[in-house]
């Protein structure tokens, strides 16, 4: 569950018209039902919102909820709730009746809400002067599932661990499964001093194949070039596509317990090395991709199968593999040799306007990254040539802008020194920033400006996990 309540406080400057209502009756009426909250979240949500005259001492309309005297302090309150089953951004908007002004340093919210105030035709996420004219605030609330796993507000240096594919973190522990390996490939550190792990062995636990048997050094199992997983935060178990003797396969690692969960089988026969590889989670649904094209998905609560769709020379078979990107409740992904993919689990196929054998974007194995509009909500889904595709299936193109962010620092590239193939995914989206890394650089890009919005250096000696002020900002007094 996701609570926001937080308090803005504005001091009104009545208009011309007001204030000549003032000069007769000493009490000006304003039309409250102007004042507007709306929020954009994953799922559905409860929302209220609500207004209250709170100063100064001596105005007549002191606590009133209807009225307001022209030099009048309002408060404007506006609580958020919603129940879902995995994390989320919400972005929610305020719009405030005309000619208020803000209370500088007024601002209540949760430490994982940002701020940002319209002024003029402008937004900023620097907080005005007092007194100057806002006619809209807009709030983000990063997912309060970050408590529950230990946010790090430092890096942790992960050398040593192998040729790691992304950061897990559950509890106090930051995972990784080391990609196309077999033998002990899961290795954890500490996030609160990022040291191996308690009890943890520094070369890491093998995938075990059986319901509670231990982890040990040894395994049947091979790990594909994208490696993406599934976490059950409220469980402790890990879901990671594998391959297998037996055919594309599932394990369950319970890291609570350091044992297997189960595997199972998702594709018998469909091939024993690089026939499958890891897609992106949406919910409790975990998504891979076989080598004959089928998109499994499997539920991490009931682990169990929840279908699959063939999706016709989808598979990309080179050193990549496929590359996926999961927002909005739908599955992107493409073969990295000139198709995107969309799927919606909702109708168990193709998204509206696609079909089962995607879209052509042309050449090259260029990734497949988010494509969002100005205010943070999806727009598509893009590679880093630029060649995009629209929810609806329609084919745009990037701002070069965007194209030069995926393209700087070498980030998400350059396999041996082939920058062509490009198969790490980002998945850091907050509001309408989006947020990646290479082994020595993160980087942000904001679809707001169409501009790079920072960037940071990991420590040298290795891939460290980092913590950007867009996600130490809200920390700090607004």
């Amino acid at each position: 569950m996701a609570d926001s309540n937080w308090q803005i406080w504005q001091r009104l400057r009545a208009p011309a018209w007001a204030r000549g209502l003032l000069a007769a009756s000493a009490v000006g009426v304003l039309a409250w039902a102007v004042a507007q909250s709306q929020v954009t979240s994953a799922i559905g949500s409860f929302l209220e919102y609500g207004g209250q005259v709170i100063g100064p001492s001596g105005t007549p309309t002191l606590g009133s909820t209807n009225d307001v005297n022209g030099s009048d302090i309002v408060r404007w309150t506006s609580y958020f709730n919603s129940r879902i089953e995995s994390p989320f951004e919400a972005v929610g908007t305020v719009t405030l009746p005309a000619n208020h002004t803000w209370a500088a340093g007024s601002a209540l919210r949760p430490a994982n809400t940002t701020l940002e105030w319209k002024v003029g035709p402008t937004w900023t996420a620097t907080e005005p002067a007092n007194g100057t004219v806002v006619s809209e605030v807009r709030w983000v609330m990063s997912s309060k599932f970050k408590g529950a796993t230990s946010t790090v507000s430092k890096a942790v240096n992960f050398s040593g661990t192998g040729d790691g594919f992304r950061i897990i973190p559950y509890g106090d522990g930051l995972y990784v499964v080391n990609h196309h390996s077999s033998g002990t490939v899961l290795k954890c550190r500490s996030a609160v001093d990022g040291q191996t792990c308690p009890n943890w062995p520094a070369n890491g636990f093998a995938f075990a194949a059986n319901a509670g048997t231990a982890l040990n050094s040894n395994g049947p199992f091979r790990t594909p070039n994208v490696p993406l997983e599934a976490m059950n935060q409220s469980t402790g178990e890990l879901f990671v596509g594998v391959d297998s003797p037996n055919g594309p396969t599932i394990v369950c690692t319970d890291l609570n317990k350091r044992a297997s969960c189960g595997s199972w089988v998702v594709d018998p026969g469909g091939g024993t090395w690089n026939a499958i590889t890891g897609m992106s989670a949406i919910g409790k649904f975990y998504y891979v991709l076989t080598l004959r094209g089928n998109l499994v998905c499997f539920d991490i609560d009931t682990r169990q199968s929840c279908g699959s769709t063939n999706y016709p020379s989808s598979y990309d078979t080179g050193y990549g593999g496929p590359t996926s990107v999961a927002y909005s409740d739908r599955l992107f992904f493409s073969n990295n040799t000139g198709k995107i993919f969309c799927h919606d689990p909702a109708r168990a196929g193709p998204c509206v306007g696609w079909s089962t054998n995607g879209v052509g974007v042309g050449g090259g194995r260029l990734g497949l990254y988010p494509f969002m509009n100005a205010n943070g909500t999806p727009r598509g889904a893009c590679n880093a040539g630029g060649d995009c595709v629209t929810l609806d299936g329609q084919r745009v193109t990037a701002p070069q802008s965007y194209t030069s962010f995926i393209a700087s620092y070498g980030l998400f590239s350059s396999v041996f020194g082939q920058a062509s193939y490009q198969f790490h995914n980002m998945a850091g989206i907050v509001g309408s920033k989006v947020y990646g890394a290479n082994s020595t650089t993160a980087a942000c890009y904001d679809f707001a400006t169409q501009t790079m919005c920072g960037t940071w250096a990991s420590p040298v000696g290795g891939c460290s996990t980092l913590t950007p002020p867009a996600w130490t900002r809200s920390g700090r007094a607004a």
